[in-house]
C-alpha cells in the first residue's frame, strides 16, 4: 500500500468480504499483491452458532482451502462429511447414487455452517501483512479513469487501485454502478431455508429429490 494526498493505492481492490471475496483477497495477497478489501457490514465477532446457511466444501474447495492454511482451524468446528450424494424425481423412479467409493476417499466432502468458514477465513486474512481490511466502510463514488479504478467512501476515505474485484453479492453495487450488463430470468420461485431434526439418522447422506412443485434438499448436519 502507498499513500498519496491521502489517497491510499493498491494493487488489487476487492468489494465484499463474504467467501468469495475473502478467499480472493488471500489468494491474491499470498501472491504478494497489496490488496484492500471493503466490506458494508460489520463482522461478528465470534458465530452465533445458528447454523442455518450452510456450504458444501468438495475435494476440490477443501485443497484450496489447504493450500491457504486454513483447512485445519476448519475441521476444528463441527463440520459434517458427506459420504454419498443421492438424487431422485419425484416418483421414485429415477434414481442416481454419488458415492465415496466411487473417488477412493472417506467422504465426498463436508458440510460447514456459512459464518463458522467467514470467521476462519477472516482469521487468515488478518494474518497476513499485505492484506488490509476497511469494515464496516460505505462506498459513495467509484469511477475509472485513465485505467485506473478510484474509490470514495462516506468517511472521506480513498482508494485507487488498477485491478477491482466485484464480490459483494448477486445484487452488485459494484456491477450497477459500472453497467456491466448482466442476464435475469425469474424463476418465480421461494426457498426455504431451515435446520431440522430427523426420526431417522442422516447416514451422512446428501438427499435430493425433484418435485413437480419444486426441489427439496437435505444436507447432514453434525447431531441433526
Amino acid at each position: 500500500m502507498s499513500t498519496n494526498n491521502n489517497v491510499q493505492k493498491f494493487d488489487v481492490i476487492i468489494v465484499g468480504a463474504g467467501v468469495p471475496g475473502l478467499i480472493a483477497a488471500i489468494e491474491l495477497s499470498g501472491a504478494g499483491l497489496q490488496v484492500a478489501l471493503l466490506e458494508a457490514k460489520e463482522f461478528q465477532e465470534t458465530p452465533s452458532g445458528k447454523h442455518v446457511r450452510v456450504s458444501a466444501i468438495n475435494i476440490v474447495s477443501e485443497r484450496i482451502l489447504q493450500r491457504l492454511h486454513c483447512w485445519d482451524e476448519i475441521s476444528t468446528k463441527k463440520i459434517s462429511p458427506f459420504r454419498e450424494i443421492t438424487v431422485s424425481d419425484a416418483e421414485g423412479v429415477g434414481r442416481v447414487l454419488f458415492s465415496y467409493r466411487d473417488v477412493g476417499r472417506e467422504y465426498l466432502g463436508n458440510i460447514v455452517a456459512n459464518e463458522e468458514l467467514i470467521q476462519v477465513l477472516l482469521n487468515r486474512a488478518k494474518e497476513l501483512p499485505n492484506l488490509f481490511l476497511f469494515c464496516p466502510v460505505q462506498i459513495n463514488v467509484m469511477m475509472i479513469d485513465d485505467d485506473v479504478v478510484k474509490i470514495k467512501c462516506s468517511d472521506e476515505t480513498k482508494f485507487e487501485s488498477k485491478l477491482l474485484v466485484g464480490a459483494d453479492g448477486a445484487e452488485s453495487w459494484v456491477r450497477k454502478t459500472l453497467n456491466i450488463p448482466v442476464e435475469e430470468m425469474p424463476y418465480h420461485h421461494t426457498a426455504l431455508v431451515a435446520t431440522v431434526k430427523t426420526e431417522n439418522v442422516h447416514g451422512s447422506v446428501a438427499r435430493q429429490r425433484f418435485r413437480e412443485n419444486g426441489p427439496i434438499a437435505f444436507l447432514p448436519l453434525e447431531n441433526q
